[in-house]
């Protein structure tokens, strides 16, 4: 993750770390970059506990107007092409991407159902709850809008969700452009 980031002009760039503790020392890189503990959710897999982590991340992220983009990433999962290529990409038009799972499973069409029964009232249809890759990129708009501008009662039809970080974003993306 280090070397991703080691060739790329400084100004061009965020970090935001969101680590459950500060026992496991990170790349001096990433140090600095740490929220304040206040801010940090404790987190489980799979939970809505990685929402609201995230959404701290988003917090932090949209306080510096110069971030237009906005992607989660994590020492696992990072960008295989050069920081130059993803950055050029990303800042070519101001779109969110995603990368949606069309082809759902029986097990996410039983999810996708919690979602719409408990979002109901939220607002939450068939052509809004959908399901992608947690990897995404999210515009200023959409998250401010996933950061601040959701109820807590719209982020609870998510908590009983396996992994709704995987539905959240992607189902309020499509909230917010019907």
């Amino acid at each position: 993750c280090v070397d991703f980031f080691r060739a790329a002009d400084p100004t061009r760039y965020s970090i935001y770390v969101h680590a459950k503790t500060r026992n496991v020392p990170l790349a001096p890189l990433f140090e600095s970059c740490h929220l304040p503990p206040a801010n940090i959710v404790p987190t489980e897999y799979a939970t809505i506990s990685l929402v609201h982590a995230e959404n701290q991340l988003l917090q932090a992220a949209l306080r510096d107007d110069g971030n237009r983009k906005f992607v989660f990433v994590s020492g696992a999962c990072i960008p295989i092409k050069p920081f130059r290529v993803c950055c050029e990409a990303l800042l070519r038009d101001d779109r969110a991407h995603f990368s949606e799972m069309a082809d759902l499973t029986a097990n996410d069409r039983g999810l996708q159902r919690m979602i719409l029964e408990a979002g109901a009232s939220h607002g939450i249809g068939s052509k809004h709850a959908s399901k992608a890759s947690q990897w995404c990129v999210l515009n200023r708009r959409l998250a401010h809008l996933c950061a601040h501008t959701m109820s807590s009662g719209y982020i609870h039809a998510f908590e009983g969700v396996k992994a709704p970080e995987e539905w959240y974003y992607l189902t309020t993306a499509r909230m917010a452009t019907s």
